[in-house]
């Protein structure tokens, strides 16, 4: 999970694990949207609470944790150039970023795919000197100067 025209972000993807309506409700919740969780059985019946049906289908089909699509909803909505609402609507749209995402990705050749893991984090800062001791004293001393 790349993110696509989204900006990159952490995507954890549950390998066989079921994403429940819990997950989802709490994870949102954590981004700023309230969502309200229905009785197992109420949710059950097929109707109503249409969001929730919508993003539990995307965690399915996306293969993303709960988590990772409440932070791919919150970029979206942070690069949207109109105020987003919670609905079908939006949530459509966001379909359609995930799967550009996903047919970008599965254009790329896995050998140029990169992962940036801590060490190769590291190493990148070590070669760009960023995080010398040097230049670690001196971004201090200038914050406390």
């Amino acid at each position: 999970c790349d993110g696509g025209a989204l900006p990159l972000l952490p995507c954890t993807r549950p390998s066989a694990m079921e994403i429940s309506l819990g997950a989802v409700v709490k994870a949102f919740g954590a981004v700023n949207e309230q969502l309200e969780a229905p009785s197992d059985a109420e949710f059950a019946k097929g109707t109503g609470h249409e969001e929730l049906r919508l993003l539990l289908s995307l965690c399915r089909q996306y293969n993303l944790t709960a988590e990772s699509l409440a932070q791919q909803w919150e970029a979206f909505c942070v690069n949207s150039p109109t105020e987003l609402k919670l609905d079908v609507r939006s949530l459509e749209r966001l379909r359609g970023e995930l799967e550009k995402a996903d047919r970008k990705r599965a254009q790329t050749p896995a050998s140029s795919r990169r992962s940036l893991d801590r060490a190769s984090l590291d190493k990148i800062a070590r070669k760009s000197g960023a995080f010398t001791p040097e230049s670690t004293k001196k971004r201090q001393a200038s914050l406390f100067s």
